[in-house]
C-alpha cells in the first residue's frame, strides 16, 4: 500500500470514528432534550442514573455562560491536535483512535452549543458531576493519548540510553 493510500485510509477511518461519535451523541442528546429538565431515571439504584441537565459552562460547569470561548475552543483544539499529531495519526492506528475520540467528543459538544446554546448532560454517577457521551470520549481519548505519548517517550529514552551504552564500548585488538 502506498503512503498516499495509507494517508487516505487513515483520514477515512478518522472521519468515520469522529462522525460516529458525533451522530451517536446527537441522537442521545436529542432524546434527552425530549425529556423534562432534571428528569432522573435510576439505572443502578441512585448511584448510576440518567439525569437531564443543561451545562452552560465547560467541564465540571466551569466558566459558566462563556459560549463564544467554548465555541472557539471546540473548533481550535481538535484542529490544532490534528495538525500536531498528524504524523502519528497517519502512521499509528492507536494515535488515530485517540485523536478521533477527542475530536468527536469536542465536535459533539460544539454541536450542542450551536443548536441549543448549552451542552446537554445526562449521565450521573455517584457524586461525580453529570456528563455526557462526548465528555466520555474526550476523557478516554485524552487519557489514551497521554499513555501513548508517555510510553513512546519511555521507549525513546530507553533506546537513546542503549545507544549511548553501545557508543561507550570501544573495541581494542
Amino acid at each position: 500500500m502506498s503512503d498516499k493510500t495509507k494517508k487516505k485510509f487513515s483520514i477515512f477511518i478518522f472521519t468515520l470514528i469522529t462522525s460516529f461519535i458525533i451522530i451517536l451523541d446527537y441522537y442521545v442528546k436529542s432524546a434527552m432534550e425530549a425529556t423534562p429538565l432534571y428528569y432522573r431515571y435510576p439505572l443502578v439504584g441512585n448511584f448510576i442514573s440518567i439525569f437531564h441537565l443543561r451545562n452552560f459552562g465547560g467541564a465540571f460547569s466551569i466558566l459558566q455562560n462563556q459560549k463564544i470561548f467554548f465555541i472557539l475552543m471546540g473548533i481550535f483544539v481538535p484542529v490544532i491536535l490534528f495538525i500536531f499529531m498528524r504524523k502519528y495519526i497517519f502512521s499509528d492506528i492507536k494515535y488515530l483512535i485517540a485523536c478521533a475520540f477527542i475530536s468527536g467528543g469536542a465536535f459533539g459538544n460544539l454541536l450542542d452549543r450551536f443548536l441549543y446554546g448549552y451542552v446537554v448532560d445526562y449521565i450521573s454517577v455517584g457524586t461525580f458531576p453529570v456528563f455526557n457521551i462526548s465528555d466520555s470520549f474526550i476523557t478516554v481519548g485524552a487519557i489514551f493519548l497521554a499513555i501513548l505519548m508517555f510510553f513512546e517517550k519511555e521507549n525513546k529514552e530507553g533506546l537513546d540510553s542503549k545507544k549511548e551504552e553501545n557508543e561507550d564500548v570501544t573495541c581494542t585488538e
